[in-house]
């Protein structure tokens, strides 16, 4: 596990600061982004050596909109420990937390008989157990500057899909978890929000493509499909419903779960 920022990039001290977990492509990067264009400096964080395009790719977009972007490398799958680094390394390079975005998930898409315990292990320790500690690490910073938790759950938490349920638990669970935290540190002036994406353009969403389709060409037919009947997401799209609750227009807004979906989970 590494916890060392990456190249530095000047910063005001007076600017707030976004720690966004998964925060090198899709829902995490975009989030990011939009926090950085409305003033956020930024903790990214993900799985990649600091050298790697990907870094490189996300720090320089932070910095062209204007942030200080610091990159920590941390495996969620060790949950307490990966957040205490990345929350150390936060407080560390600039003496606050404002925003805590949990957006790093992994999934499990497998049918009942090839599910084993390292597959349950594994994703409730980066989609459940890591948003738990994170928040827990970052609980006297957001207090301090009466911030927000936002975690990336999911549509699929609302409903059952074949061969996905250790994933579709996870975020049951997490919705959940929303609500606990945000009564555990309502009096203490911290909102805690849950955002609920439906389908999106991630690299999450073209892998369940490509079990459900065989193959990648299979698998950017379907993705190709849904973007054309208009049912597919960008990743900007959750990114600015993050930003939007965030900011201080939401600032009595606390214990929401909110799809964000287009309305696609209401049916046909």
């Amino acid at each position: 596990m590494a916890g060392v920022p990456g190249a530095l990039h000047l910063y005001d001290p007076a600017r707030p600061v976004a720690v966004v977990t998964g925060s090198l492509s899709g829902i995490g990067f975009a989030s990011a982004l939009s926090l950085a264009q409305r003033g956020y400096d930024i903790l990214l964080h993900g799985l990649d050596d600091h050298g790697s395009e990907a870094v490189q790719r996300a720090s320089d977009a932070l910095r062209a909109a204007g942030a200080c972007a610091v990159y920590v490398a941390a495996d969620l799958r060790e949950p307490e420990q990966a957040s205490r680094t990345i929350i150390d390394v936060a407080r560390a390079q600039w003496g606050r937390i404002d925003a805590l975005i949990c957006s790093a998930g992994v999934a499990a898409h497998r049918p009942l008989a090839d599910v084993t315990e390292q597959h349950w292990r594994s994703v409730l320790a980066v989609n459940l157990l890591a948003p738990f500690f994170l928040a827990q690490q970052a609980a006297d910073a957001l207090a301090a500057s009466r911030g927000v938790i936002i975690m990336i759950s999911s549509t699929n938490a609302l409903v059952a899909n074949r061969d996905n349920a250790v994933y579709d638990v996870s975020k049951a669970a997490l919705n959940h978890l929303v609500l606990n935290l945000a009564l555990e540190l309502r009096d203490r002036g911290v909102r805690v929000n849950g955002v609920m994406p439906g389908a999106t353009d991630t690299v999450m969403l073209r892998s369940w493509a490509i079990d459900y389709g065989g193959d990648d060409e299979s698998a950017n037919a379907v993705v190709e499909a849904a973007r054309q009947r208009g049912q597919l997401a960008d990743p900007n799209d959750v990114g600015r419903a993050v930003a939007l609750l965030v900011s201080d227009d939401a600032r009595w807004m606390s214990g929401a779960l909110v799809p964000v979906d287009g309305g696609f989970r209401l049916g046909d």
